[in-house]
């Protein structure tokens, strides 16, 4: 896929992962759209942006529409919006359970519906979300966010089955550890509790 010129938007992309996914993007000539829920974080970096709740598909609606306004429509969404707490099983909540799937797995397939309908009306584009390898295997005091992230790849096996003739691809990226805040804020809740 060429690159240049096309609209491309980065969640949770006023920080960490998301904004050096989204700076590689601009500096290869992208028309690049960071959203998150902090005006604070998004701005100052240079780049267009949106605020947005990845967990609520109105809010990421209407952030998507506003995109498209400014840039045209949607050629790569990078769903890379995320939290993880720390926290043993036996101390996990439902609410816990349910937060961390709203923000980690919802906010994905939030994300992609509301970019999907430019894709399928151009025959192509790139739905990308950011997992982990707590996708893949599992890690202890995070069992809600390895739940998501499992969550996450199922998703995206089965979108890429459904979309492999529309000219739009699927696709899961999955880390390890990187050094961002979300990774600083796990490891001091960590050695404060331990």
């Amino acid at each position: 896929m060429q690159i240049t010129d096309r609209h491309v938007v980065v969640t949770g992309g006023g920080s960490g992962a998301g904004l050096a996914i989204a700076r590689m993007f601009a500096k290869a000539g992208a028309r690049v759209t960071i959203m998150g829920r902090r005006r604070e974080v998004l701005q100052g970096h240079g780049l267009s942006f949106q605020i947005c709740d990845v967990t609520d598909a109105g809010s990421v609606a209407r952030a998507v529409d506003a995109a498209r306004d400014d840039h045209g429509p949607i050629s790569v969404m990078i769903a890379n919006a995320g939290a993880v707490a720390s926290k043993p099983f036996a101390r996990m909540t439902a609410a816990d359970m349910t937060a961390s799937l709203d923000v980690n797995l919802t906010g994905v397939f939030n994300c992609w519906q509301a970019a999907l309908p430019d894709m399928t009306k151009a025959g192509d584009g790139r739905l990308i979300a950011i997992a982990s390898t707590a996708g893949l295997k599992g890690y202890p005091y995070v069992a809600s966010y390895c739940a998501a992230k499992h969550g996450v790849i199922g998703l995206t096996r089965a979108l890429a089955l459904e979309l492999a003739r529309s000219g739009v691809t699927v696709n899961a990226i999955c880390p390890g550890f990187m050094e961002t805040p979300l990774l600083e804020a796990s490891i001091d809740t960590i050695t404060a509790k331990t």
